[in-house]
């Protein structure tokens, strides 16, 4: 939940720190930059906390980055000037590239087969289920003033006691540590995983970054009811992502893949052509459902193709396609956005997607005739 923590509880408050601000030059632009920046530096920081995990061990790093979470997250309590928040913000999504990297590859680490599968769909249904509640508090907060969200940060300290005494630094990547031979990632298949989830993480946040123009816009939704509607969404995710082992278990990644994004593409669609409210919600919900899928999905299927001299790198380079995805939405977006109505956009996102689940499938069984062809090494 530290992951979805680093912009959602001061979202509520950007109004309100763009007018403490106003006197400072772009004053609008650099607020809007408070809930982003996380993000960016998530990006940059990820690839290094992976290399870091892998090189020093994965406990050292989530308690040097729970540390800093804690004081980068408060830090905007205390901040004076826009640029003293957007510092730190800025060690903020460092320390979150490195707690979910290292976090997960523990989950990896710790755990094999169905149980992986299973706890690592339970990350991804905290992770955006934390959403909605840290949401929330962040705005009961903000009624107070803009600097209380950033308060809520402080919960990183009992994440950190607990991680003291409960996590320990697993045997394989002790002997990793020692042994660092066997160390080269399979790039090809990491660059295709990668492009899944930058794909489908760009996608999935044209939902916060569009759907409130489009609410408010044609359907004259007001603010809580737009926060309500796309909250929705996220709820979907999370349970889909609970129950992620359950699907697993019957069906293989690709065709998991290929799914989620013709669930996806069909959810957009509905959005794009809906003549009502509560059919636009159906459709926001079906791509919930579908968003649910990504995040378990690439994270067991690295886990599978890795090792634990290696594994800690792989979830660096995963860890940032998604935040990339989260901050390339609103730019990749903008041009098509500009040139044609929400609806519109929606519905065309949704023809792309449905591309995007056919070209998985087809190669997937491509892959499986040349397979029973030519045999495995597996």
């Amino acid at each position: 939940m530290l992951t979805i923590m680093a912009g959602t509880p001061v979202s509520p408050a950007l109004p309100k720190i763009a007018i403490a601000f106003a006197g400072e030059p772009h004053a609008d632009l650099l607020a809007r930059l408070v809930l982003t920046m996380p993000a960016l530096f998530t990006v940059i920081g990820a690839p290094i906390a992976g290399i870091i995990a892998d090189r020093f061990g994965r406990k050292p790093l989530v308690l040097v980055s729970l540390a800093l979470y804690a004081v980068a997250g408060t830090s905007g309590f205390f901040a004076d000037t826009l640029q003293q928040l957007l510092a730190g913000r800025a060690l903020l999504g460092l320390a979150v590239g490195g707690c979910i990297t290292a976090g997960t590859a523990l989950i990896t680490d710790y755990y094999q087969g169905a149980e992986r599968i299973k706890l690592l769909g339970f990350q991804a249904a905290f992770t955006t289920g934390g959403g909605v509640l840290f949401i929330s508090l962040g705005g009961f907060l903000a009624e107070l003033g803009w600097r209380y969200p950033f308060l809520l940060y402080l919960v990183a300290v009992l994440v950190f006691a607990l991680a003291v005494s409960l996590l320990y630094e697993p045997v394989r990547v002790q002997k990793a540590l020692e042994d660092s031979s066997d160390d080269s990632l399979p790039l090809g298949f990491i660059a295709v995983i990668y492009l899944i989830a930058l794909v489908g993480h760009t996608c999935f946040f044209s939902v916060p970054v569009q759907m409130p123009f489009f609410l408010q816009g044609d359907f004259g939704v007001g603010g809580v009811g737009t926060g309500l509607t796309m909250s929705l969404a996220t709820l979907c995710a999370s349970v889909t992502a609970f129950n992620y082992g359950r699907v697993k278990s019957r069906f293989s990644y690709a065709t998991i893949i290929a799914v989620m994004f013709a669930m996806m593409s069909l959810g957009y669609v509905i959005i794009g052509l809906a003549p009502v409210v509560w059919v636009l919600v159906f459709g926001l919900c079906i791509t919930g459902v579908a968003a649910g899928l990504l995040i378990p999905s690439v994270n067991n299927w690295i886990s599978e193709i890795t090792t634990s001299h290696n594994r800690g790198r792989a979830f660096g380079i995963i860890t940032t396609s998604l935040f990339l995805g989260q901050f390339l939405a609103p730019i990749v977006m903008a041009p098509l956005v500009a040139r044609v109505s929400y609806g519109t956009f929606f519905w065309v996102l949704g023809l792309f997607l449905l591309a995007m689940a056919l070209v998985i499938r087809l190669a997937a069984v491509a892959l499986g005739h040349y397979t029973q062809l030519h045999g495995s090494n597996d």
